[in-house]
């Protein structure tokens, strides 16, 4: 019969940091968009100690951030502070563990990534609406097997290394992912603008020589973009309206959203609604976002990180428009990389300035048409390789679910028919 234990008796969880009040300096900074799945996070952002003094997490090296609002936690973002300070301020939606003698961080950062440990929070979270947190209380109550902190660092080695595995295959499915995106992104293009030739005089419109007439984007279309309302008002969050950052831009289209605001939201933080057929633009970001264009097909609103184009119908077909603005991705890249003060993002100022080629309207509609049947063969391989790399993740989800548990034997990576800790915890 195997042994459990509550949580509590193995780490201290949301524990003081007294020596935060007498240090000096730099300490990292950890916000919640910098905990990232399977694991992983951004350590490299600093601040002074006096600017994070209040309304922070206080954490120290080691120590285990788990993620405690919805839906961060569903996501499984536990992750071990491995920072180069000694301190560190995160985010107030992050629980805090602490090894402890009979304990290991490594492991208790996998028990918080287990489906598990996830699906049971998942049914005591509090709060309304959309913005839901598991309770402190829940936390140091959750039951988990009696294993000595060799046997956890065990199974911490074990799911380090097959982790590891399932990991660069995921690597390396997303690589070919992004190869067939450029590819679907070229035969966009041979479709799109077929009439493409460098004109004698040296333009260098990423175009080319058309023959349509090449507005730019705000003589016929409306460009902003929105914030990200305070996560500790309570009364932003949980709404009924929709709210999308620039992760979305990966979708070939948006028809569904994970995040709500409210109407006060709205209101107070000013911001934008974006109506149906509207091109989202990622506008940050090191990776693909930047620059990358997707059709909103549902009425929402949008932070910060994203821009709305919102074309006027009479002039634009928003297919079109999104398909268009997709093979514009390295030039879009490209001003944003040459942006002055801020190099490396886009700016809506940019957006609006940028010159597109403008067929007519039933012109428009016929080579969105064409260019959608080019690319299918296309969009349905890099489907079947996204389905490849959620099995993946899946595959990864269960694994340490099984470990973490106790059914699966660290030493032979094999599952027993009987677990039991009773060796482990001796």
């Amino acid at each position: 019969m195997r042994a459990d234990v509550q949580l509590r008796r193995l780490v201290r969880v949301n524990p003081l940091t007294p020596e935060f009040a007498r240090a000096t300096g730099e300490v990292t900074f950890v916000p919640l968009e910098c905990v990232w799945p399977r694991g992983q996070a951004d350590f490299t952002r600093r601040a002074e100690v006096e600017s994070v003094a209040n309304g922070y997490t206080r954490f120290r090296k080691g120590d285990v951030l788990l993620p405690k609002v919805t839906p961060t936690f569903q996501a499984g973002r536990a992750t071990v502070a491995t920072i180069d300070t000694s301190l560190g301020a995160a985010s107030t939606e992050v629980h805090i563990l602490r090894e402890t003698a009979r304990s290991s961080a490594r492991y208790m950062a996998y028990l918080g990534q287990s489906r598990r440990f996830i699906s049971e929070g998942e049914t005591v979270v509090e709060g309304v609406g959309n913005l839901l947190r598991v309770p402190t209380d829940w936390v140091k109550a959750f039951r988990v097997p009696l294993l000595s902190r060799q046997g956890q660092e065990a199974i911490a080695d074990f799911l380090d290394r097959e982790t590891a595995q399932i990991d660069a295959m995921i690597e390396a499915n997303e690589a070919m992912i992004a190869s067939l995106e450029e590819r679907r992104t070229a035969a966009l293009a041979a479709v799109l603008l077929p009439q493409v030739a460098k004109p004698a005089d040296g333009s260098d419109r990423w175009f080319g020589s058309v023959e349509w007439d090449a507005p730019k984007l705000r003589r016929h279309a409306k460009i902003t973009n929105g914030s990200t309302p305070r996560r500790e008002r309570e009364d932003y969050w949980g709404g009924d309206f929709p709210w999308l950052n620039s992760s979305v831009v990966n979708q070939d289209t948006v028809t569904v959203a994970d995040q709500f605001v409210t109407q006060i939201a709205l209101t107070e933080c000013h911001l934008p609604k974006v109506p149906v057929g509207s091109v989202l633009i990622g506008l940050t970001g090191q990776g693909k976002t930047r620059g990358k264009a997707t059709e909103v097909r549902l009425h929402a609103t949008i932070n910060q990180h994203v821009a709305a184009i919102i074309p006027d119908n009479t002039y634009w077909d928003s297919r079109f428009l999104t398909l268009l603005l997709r093979t514009a991705y390295d030039e879009l890249r490209r001003i944003s990389d040459a942006n002055g003060a801020t190099k490396g993002a886009l700016t809506c100022e940019a957006l609006a300035a940028f010159r597109v080629p403008m067929p007519p309207t039933p012109v428009q509609r016929s080579l969105a048409a064409q260019a959608d049947a080019a690319t299918a063969h296309t969009d349905a391989l890099v489907a079947a390789a996204m389905d490849v790399s959620h099995l993946l993740r899946e595959r990864r989800d269960a694994l340490i679910t099984a470990a973490v548990t106790g059914r699966i034997n660290p030493e032979t990576g094999v599952e027993r028919s009987d677990p039991t800790t009773e060796k482990e915890a001796s």
